[in-house]
């Protein structure tokens, strides 16, 4: 089908005047993303299913606020059961730094020219840098690294996020200002100490956050805790914390295989003290929050997969982003 043919049918997409059938079939859209980078490629797979059997063609754009960005069509067989998957490859057009933007996504499905389904899907297109024009406010942060393993280290690196080694846990007594954090995929089974001084750290005024650590257990204050100061407040997040913390983020169903959690904490402890052991993304809570008075300061156990699905998907970037300045509180304008 030629390009003015085409979008005259999108046109008419948008308008809803198309002849429609009796029964219109079920649209889905295998990726449950909504975060995609502005400037490259994104792929969707596209299934429709029943009643209604036919070969027909699937007509697609992506526009925003009216204006199509991009825009094509494919042929399609639709049947009641076993449904073919039409592989959309979308190009989607760069972003300025620094802007966010909300496009839509329409799925018209057509028989002949009788259509028999549709759907729409919001799509966030986001600049491959969350850092654009945040230099000034990183070093703000005065960010300490504790991190053996060496991934969010060579992350930072990269990214030019100035950062102090912490090089051994000892060492995270004598930080007293800034934020802490806990390089991704640290064991507390190895590091002894390390989960009580990170709790001793916030007490203190100063910020933590540990990036989705592998294994090990981590006490938390409570009535029964004798060495650990105890917080002004405790929350323990699903991942709609993510949608808190940001509207636009994804909360779940990252790139490329649909997973967010690295890890999850369970709870146990009944008349000692209560323990959150480092498990499965299945079996737990993948964040835990505490607060302190002192400072506003905040601990943060985050098991969503950051510096692991760094390449893959925005939401990770801008989630970090999200958790400084949360932690921090020194924002600035978006």
């Amino acid at each position: 089908m030629n390009t003015a043919i085409t979008g005259i049918l999108l046109g008419v997409l948008l308008r809803g005047t198309l002849l429609q059938a009796e029964s219109t079939n079920s649209i889905s859209v295998r990726e449950p993303w909504s975060n995609i980078f502005g400037g490259k490629e994104s792929t969707f797979h596209v299934s429709v299913t029943g009643p209604n059997a036919f070969s027909g063609r699937l007509v697609w754009q992506l526009a925003d606020e009216g204006r199509t960005l991009v825009r094509g069509e494919a042929e399609i067989t639709v049947r009641p059961t076993a449904p073919d998957a039409v592989v959309l490859r979308i190009s989607v057009p760069d972003v300025k730094p620094g802007v966010i933007l909300q496009t839509r996504l329409s799925l018209l499905v057509l028989d002949g020219s009788r259509e028999m389904g549709r759907l729409e899907k919001t799509l966030w297109v986001f600049p491959e840098d969350a850092l654009t024009d945040r230099s000034e406010w990183l070093k703000a942060l005065r960010l300490g690294l504790f991190d053996p393993v060496g991934k969010t280290a060579k992350l930072f690196d990269g990214l030019g996020i100035p950062y102090s080694g912490i090089r051994a846990v000892d060492a995270m007594s004598v930080v007293k200002d800034g934020v802490v954090i806990i390089g991704e995929g640290v064991s507390f089974n190895d590091y002894r100490g390390l989960a009580a001084g990170m709790l001793k750290v916030a007490a203190s005024g100063v910020s933590v956050i540990c990036l989705a650590p592998t294994a090990g257990e981590i006490e938390l204050p409570s009535s029964v805790s004798r060495d650990l100061p105890r917080p002004t407040t405790m929350e323990f997040q699903r991942e709609i914390i993510i949608r808190k913390l940001d509207k636009r983020l994804d909360p779940e169903g990252w790139a490329p295989d649909g997973q967010s959690m690295a890890c999850g904490l369970a709870f146990r402890g009944e008349r000692g003290p209560v323990i959150a052991e480092v498990g499965s993304a299945a079996d737990g809570w993948p964040w835990i929050e505490l607060g302190y008075a002192k400072n506003n300061a905040k601990f943060v156990v985050c098991g969503f997969g950051i510096v692991g699905k760094w390449a893959d998907s925005p939401t990770p970037r801008y989630l970090l982003v999200k958790m400084l300045e949360t932690v921090s509180d020194r924002n600035v304008k978006k």
